[in-house]
């Protein structure tokens, strides 16, 4: 995840789709703790209904949909507690707010069989919605307001948790189909700049098993394949 190569990919889009004042808060390690706290986020939260029923069945084809949308959200709404622990050191939370609005930072408007695209788009909007994320019409490109992150990610976090608690799939799609606008003037403006700034469009990664100093048994280290186009 923190391959300086393929990091740089996703930064580039980062850079093209916020202010310069921001640029530079997106890091490897913001996100890889946001990617670590997200898979921990599956573990917590809702496990069935009130009624007791199994989240897949009750939501039907919305069901991935909230379950990766409450893991992203979770990898945010923890930060302020892990801090307080000492888990997080304050400099690690813009770089976490920062890899946050990364992810939801989309090239394109998604299909609704998309699952990650669109919470992803949902969230972006949200965070619009709630001020976490404002768009200078000038400029092009996107302020982060960092101080509103915390109230904005307990909010649609919560409302996450009630629908799924709920099982109403009719509620789910209502906001599914709420939160997944896309507008000429935002979001097309965003995604063209991404695109006009990226260098690979795809990425292919090769893994092999290592021994534990890290080689592969037999051949001589290498790095890792580069992203291709």
């Amino acid at each position: 995840m923190e391959d300086p190569r393929l990091f740089e990919i996703s930064r580039a889009s980062y850079a093209a789709a916020v202010k310069d004042a921001f640029r530079d808060d997106f890091t490897p390690k913001g996100s890889s703790d946001r990617t670590l706290w997200h898979e921990i986020g599956h573990y917590l939260g809702v496990d069935r209904t009130r009624d007791g029923r199994d989240l897949d069945l009750a939501l039907e084809q919305a069901s991935a949909i909230y379950e990766e949308l409450k893991a992203d959200l979770v990898a945010l709404f923890v930060a302020p507690e892990l801090l307080r622990i000492g888990y997080f050191a304050e400099s690690d939370l813009v770089p976490l707010y920062a890899s946050g609005v990364r992810r939801v930072l989309l090239k394109g408007r998604p299909d609704r069989s998309q699952v990650y695209q669109i919470m992803e788009l949902m969230q972006w909007n949200y965070f619009m919605e709630k001020g976490a994320l404002s768009f200078d019409d000038a400029a092009g490109r996107l302020d982060v307001h960092y101080d509103r992150f915390p109230e904005a990610v307990a909010s649609m976090l919560h409302e996450v948790l009630e629908i799924q608690a709920a099982g109403d799939v009719s509620a789910a799609e209502a906001y599914i189909a709420k939160h997944t606008s896309w507008r000429e003037d935002l979001h097309d403006r965003v995604a063209t700049a991404m695109r006009a700034n990226e260098t690979y469009r795809y990425t292919y990664v090769t893994y092999e098993l290592v021994d534990a100093e890290g080689a592969v048994p037999g051949r001589p280290p290498r790095e890792a394949e580069p992203a291709r186009r």
